[in-house]
């Protein structure tokens, strides 16, 4: 299209007047230009927005099962087709994890969800923790036992409790549970809200009532850069947790136990052997004991003769302090199923560190990774750092 030119003078502030030509495009026409140029767009991206749109269903949602959460919500933003087409994979990589502090709110928020959306078929797992630090549990009013500890009291029958009991039920494929745990020490007997070794409690209830296979487990500090084992108040544990039948159905069918956090004393260390114990095909078990007091008793524990596991993947962490007899006992009772092995900052008060990696080398058939970082003994003194990676 020709467009015309204009010719206009130009005049000079408190100059002598003077014409000069100066071109410029006509207003209207540009506008038309413009108009046909948007016009030419549109269609093409109409055009290439049919043709998406004309795939097969099952070509789409092999499409959308490649990207990303903020892609595939950009790819569902972009028309009503897509957004059908693509809704499958939107619940399977979009709503895997559920995150909740506890709140009122927030809870009422998830009910909507599995009551609205017809996506709670793809929720498998739920968070808890809080991103404003560790206060969970905001609305509803929590029962303690101040005389003789700081557990909570008549839980299963508190409106919290309850209600979070009646939202998951509405998630019939959610089997796996994970708590945020805080680094710093727990204080203050609360009536208005939880702490993480609280949620810790409540989960563990939680999961007799909902009368549902468990599939894993972990407790874990929050931020994952600082590398530091979480904290569990052994205070914040409700008696007679592990002695109801229902649970003990209900955890043996847990295959992965990952535990990130500071075995302080003996009672914590008893909490975690009957974790273990009570799962019996547990396959995966992740401990990171922060070096702390209570490490030795559960290793005690975990070494007792007759237990046999079938894990095939076990990474310790912070485990200082321990015999080597017990270590060594421990993993024996793995040899025949073991495959990856990770030992990281691990001290004996007694016993050699090379006795049990010659027992890993000759006896752990199966055994085809092992790495070990930091390594040492009250005899040897070895103190520094290596990494050794073994295969058969």
């Amino acid at each position: 299209m020709r467009l015309p030119k204009i010719m206009l003078p130009f005049v000079a502030k408190g100059k002598p007047v003077r014409l000069k030509k100066i071109y410029m495009v006509a207003h209207d026409s540009l506008s038309v230009a413009r108009n046909q140029d948007h016009g030419v767009r549109n269609a093409s991206e109409d055009k290439q927005r049919h043709r998406i749109c004309e795939l097969p269903t099952e070509l789409m949602d092999l499409i959308a099962s490649f990207l990303d959460k903020p892609a595939l919500c950009a790819l569902r933003l972009t028309c009503s087709t897509l957004e059908r087409a693509t809704k499958y994979q939107f619940g399977r990589i979009g709503l895997h994890t559920l995150h909740t502090d506890l709140s009122r709110l927030n809870l009422l928020a998830m009910d909507e969800l599995a009551n609205t959306c017809g996506l709670n078929q793809h929720v498998k797992k739920i968070s808890i923790g809080s991103a404003t630090g560790s206060v969970l549990g905001y609305g509803f009013i929590w029962y303690r036992d101040i005389l003789e500890n700081e557990y909570l009291n008549f839980l299963r029958s508190s409106d919290g409790f309850l209600k979070l009991r009646a939202v998951l039920k509405k998630f019939p494929n959610c089997q796996s549970f994970h708590i945020s745990l805080s680094n710093q020490p727990e204080s203050g007997t609360w009536t208005d809200c939880l702490s993480p070794s609280d949620a810790v409690t409540l989960a563990l209830h939680l999961i007799p009532c909902m009368a549902r296979p468990v599939e894993s487990f972990s407790c874990a500090y929050s931020d994952f850069d600082k590398q530091s084992a979480g904290i569990i108040d052994p205070r914040r544990f409700c008696p007679h947790t592990f002695q109801v039948v229902r649970f003990s159905l209900c955890w043996s069918t847990l295959t992965e136990l990952c535990l990130l956090a500071r075995v302080k004393d003996v009672l914590v260390a008893d909490f975690v052997h009957e974790l273990i114990d009570q799962a019996p095909n547990l396959k995966k078990l992740e401990l990171d004991c922060g070096g702390s007091e209570g490490v030795a008793a559960l290793f005690q524990l975990l070494g007792q003769e007759g237990s046999n596991m079938e894990l095939e993947v076990l990474k310790l962490s912070g485990v200082v302090g321990i015999s080597g007899q017990d270590l060594q006992n421990f993993l024996l009772a793995t040899r025949n199923s073991l495959r990856i092995l990770e030992l990281r900052v691990v001290r004996f008060e007694t016993g050699l560190w090379e006795t049990v990696l010659e027992s890993l080398m000759h006896e752990f058939l199966a055994l085809k990774e092992l790495t070990v970082l930091w390594i040492t003994d009250s005899t040897t003194g070895v103190r520094n750092a290596f990494l050794c990676v073994y295969s058969h």
